[in-house]
């Protein structure tokens, strides 16, 4: 974690467009123009004004790093330093509209270029020097990564509110607001100064977190220890290599995602709990197929494969809940995302939402080509 302050975008001075921009660094977005239709779920039309805004954004974040000036352990001990708060209060939905708007500034891409997918092109210290990788990484893994982000803390700041619901409110409004400021960082957050920032963003937030809820200054070493942790899985995510996973599987695990730190309650599909059958029908609703809100159900809509040829995507049924419930039948269902933190996992709806290591004896089906 670097010892920088962040200033949120709309803290700092309005960047003057550079004469000549770093050849190393992300490339200045053009002026906003009505963007080609894409080829994904972007709309075909992205509100002009989220676009000038986004764009001003994330040139001032980048213009900034040079005057980052306090130290983030005087932050953290409350001294001087710390940024303001953001002047506008964004919806959860402002995140994404957030990130398709960079998507329309960065232009629509596929998976990440080959070189991603042997590591190549990643430096040690896991930033991403090229400009073009980075983008492309940035697009295939976005939603996966601020979906995993808003999960964790989500998870986090429900057990800092201790069931007041004012107070989860307010955790509510800091954990969008971070999030929105970290989807406004776009690619540059794969480069050393876009590290320093994603620190800072993150730091801050739960500085204000732990203040609202009236956490002492001995608070610090585990904000420090937080800010570490969720940082480098969000950084860790972007840099997922390129796969050849299915479309529609990447678009049920990225829906999946969303609702990671969401509670368990039996006979739901969410929005606010789920059962497990409720996460997995919402996710692949999410990629155009329909399944029933039941395990053994969703089991026989859709055929077997060898468990040891799984796919991301693919539903996992856990020999510890066979026959649980129903004689000859899954009690539990879960889907399989590949790799985290290099252990292969699911997603699932324990209590909470979770990703856990994939079990050690299951079964498994397919429901896309």
């Amino acid at each position: 974690m670097q010892n920088l302050l962040f200033a949120p975008p709309n803290a700092l001075p309005k960047a003057e467009p550079p004469v000549a921009p770093p050849p190393a660094g992300p490339e200045t977005p053009a002026p906003p123009k009505p963007p080609a239709a894409p080829k994904t779920a972007v709309p075909p039309l992205v509100d002009r004004s989220l676009v000038e805004t986004v764009a001003p954004m994330a040139l001032s974040t980048l213009a900034a790093a040079p005057m980052l000036a306090s130290s983030l352990a005087g932050m953290l001990g409350g001294g001087a330093g710390g940024g303001g708060a953001g002047t506008a209060a964004p919806t959860s939905d402002h995140v994404l509209k957030v990130i398709d708007a960079l998507e329309a500034l960065y232009g629509s891409g596929g998976a990440a270029a080959g070189a991603a997918g042997t590591g190549a092109g990643i430096a040690a210290d896991g930033t991403v020097p090229d400009p073009y990788l980075r983008r492309q990484l940035f697009l295939q893994n976005r939603l996966a990564a601020i979906g995993n982000l808003d999960g964790q803390l989500n998870t986090y700041m429900t057990a800092l509110a201790k069931g007041n619901q004012a107070t989860a409110a307010a955790l509510k409004q800091i954990r969008i607001d971070m999030l929105t400021q970290i989807a406004a960082l776009g690619d540059s957050a794969m480069t050393p100064a876009g590290e320093k920032q994603k620190d800072e963003i993150v730091a801050r937030g739960l500085r204000k977190a732990h203040a609202l809820v009236g956490s002492s200054e001995a608070k610090a070493a585990e904000i420090a220890a937080q800010v570490d942790r969720l940082t480098d899985q969000y950084g860790a995510d972007l840099r997922q290599p390129k796969s050849d996973m299915h479309p529609a599987a990447r678009a049920a695990i990225a829906e999946a995602m969303k609702h990671l730190g969401k509670r368990y309650k039996r006979n739901t599909t969410g929005p606010i709990n789920f059962d497990c059958s409720g996460l997995t029908k919402v996710a692949l609703a999410a990629a155009g197929k329909k399944v029933t809100h039941n395990a053994f159900a969703q089991y026989r809509e859709t055929w077997p494969v060898d468990p040891r040829s799984i796919k991301p995507g693919d539903l996992i049924y856990p020999d510890a809940q066979w026959n649980k419930r129903v004689p000859g039948g899954p009690g539990h269902v879960q889907m399989f995302i590949g790799n985290y933190n290099g252990v292969p996992s699911v997603i699932h709806a324990g209590d909470p939402v979770q990703i856990s290591p994939l079990p050690k004896g299951y079964r498994a089906t397919r429901w896309v080509e």
